[in-house]
């Protein structure tokens, strides 16, 4: 996944092992030197939700988002309705702004900067690989809803081998998500998780 040509990974795990596969320690204090933060001074920067990333040491220079918390801050982990609903009610509030910097920049010709992982996952083209999109994520699909109707030409890819639900296919299509089944999986998800990051890197040479 690291060798992809992706400017940013968004993670719903609150563990670490993606920063373990780059960085000898993760401790919290160990972790602070590839931490940033693109807004200061808020409830939400407090709670590390929308504006705190960890630039990974690769190549690239990827930043890592852990979009429902992190293990090394435990206020920051998002479990239950409750503190769902509570995140939700934040993107709702930052997205406007979103949505006026961005046509702004894209006016007056200026390249856009990201603030947060919802302005890559509303502006980006998202990959969602090994996570089952729940409906209980009332965030995400809320994001999905928002993409189509403002972004509508940014896609999103939700890879799943075909026996999965096809429920959740068909409402995601109808969201503009667009399903990637025809991936071989003959049950080890680590082998279909590689195929899926051998096409992407070889998409983008």
């Amino acid at each position: 996944m690291l060798e992809t040509p992706i400017d940013a990974i968004l993670t719903t795990n609150y563990s670490l092992e993606i920063e373990k596969s780059v960085l000898v320690k993760c401790d919290r204090y160990a972790m602070r030197r590839f931490e940033k933060r693109s807004q200061y001074g808020s409830t939400q920067q407090e709670q590390f939700r929308l504006f705190q990333t960890c630039e990974l040491p690769t190549e690239q220079k990827q930043e890592l988002w852990h979009i429902h918390g992190n293990a090394n801050y435990p206020n920051s982990m998002i479990m239950g309705h409750y503190y769902y609903g509570k995140l939700l009610s934040e993107i709702i509030a930052y997205v406007p702004s979103l949505i006026r910097r961005y046509r702004g920049c894209h006016r007056y010709g200026k390249e856009y900067q990201p603030r947060t992982w919802i302005d890559y996952f509303l502006l980006g083209a998202v990959h969602i690989v090994g996570m089952g999109m729940d409906l209980a994520e009332m965030d995400l699909w809320w994001l999905v809803c928002c993409k189509k109707r403002n972004f509508p030409d940014r896609k999103i890819y939700f890879y799943e081998p075909e026996n999965a639900d096809t429920s959740k296919h068909q409402l995601m299509r109808n969201y503009g998500v667009e399903v990637v089944t025809d991936i071989p999986f003959d049950g080890d998800y680590p082998k279909y998780y590689r195929t899926i990051f051998n096409q992407l890197k070889s998409q983008n040479k």
